[in-house]
């Protein structure tokens, strides 16, 4: 898999360029995620190193509007892969309590499929750890994720400070996760909980947002002091047989 560097635009397969217009969806629309965020197209922005997807206050909320407060910024890749390596080179945002930056797989169609997910996860305040988490329903429909929840990965170095590269590869009955190459995580059906296992079409995201005062148990209050969050992808892959 050979990656190119991007400039105005997101780049994945080898030697082709995908237009944010044509092959990678930019979301516009209420998150699904958290009740206080819209996705915006606006707060994805080509920049200097790549494109930056950025977390503000919503300035329509500021004037009375009744909308949601805060404007987050999503791509997701209208390619899709049951598997495959997937990767991302990218810089995490400075975060603080309530934020999250995903990069993750998720089901194609998330009105016909069940619940399908590989997720990399900064979380709250921190960028030098990470959480790894996969999501499945069972055969009645309930959701299951991995035994104990999240797996918290201590990097070894900040996030925020450079660009690094984050892979999920989805076997048949198996997902390895891996940081600058590293086996950060590699798990199977004993892993989940009733030992699921799901396979089926999935599309690439990466994401930035805050948190619902119900979900602040899990990645802190989300108390936003004016300053916008900015994470930047310079680089993202997609299995070559992505269709």
């Amino acid at each position: 898999m050979k990656h190119i560097a991007l400039s105005l635009v997101l780049l994945a397969h080898p030697v082709q360029a995908l237009d944010l217009g044509k092959d990678w969806m930019v979301s516009d629309w209420p998150a699904g995620q958290s009740s206080i965020v819209q996705w915006s197209s606006a707060n994805v922005r080509p920049g200097a190193e790549g494109i930056d997807l950025v977390l503000d206050r919503n300035p329509a909320s500021a004037v009375g509007v009744e909308t949601r407060p805060y404007l987050g910024g999503e791509v997701q890749s209208k390619g899709v892969a049951d598997t495959g390596v997937w990767s991302w080179r990218a810089r995490a945002p400075k975060m603080v309590e309530g934020a999250v930056f995903g990069m993750f797989l998720y089901r194609a169609d998330h009105e016909k499929q069940p619940w399908r997910e590989y997720d990399i996860e900064f979380v709250g305040g921190g960028t030098t750890d990470v959480e790894l988490n996969i999501h499945f329903e069972d055969a009645s429909g309930r959701h299951v994720s991995l035994l104990g929840g999240p797996k918290k990965i201590d990097l070894g170095f900040d996030a925020a400070a450079g660009f690094h590269d984050y892979e999920i590869e989805v076997q048949p009955e198996r997902a390895i996760f891996r940081i600058d190459g590293k086996i950060v995580g590699n798990f199977g059906p004993s892993d989940v909980e009733g030992s699921v296992w799901s396979m089926g079409p999935l599309r690439s995201f990466v994401d930035l947002w805050a948190v619902q005062p119900a979900q602040a148990g899990w990645a802190g209050v989300w108390d936003f002091d004016g300053v916008p969050l900015t994470a930047t992808l310079e680089t993202v892959s997609l299995p070559p047989a992505a269709r």
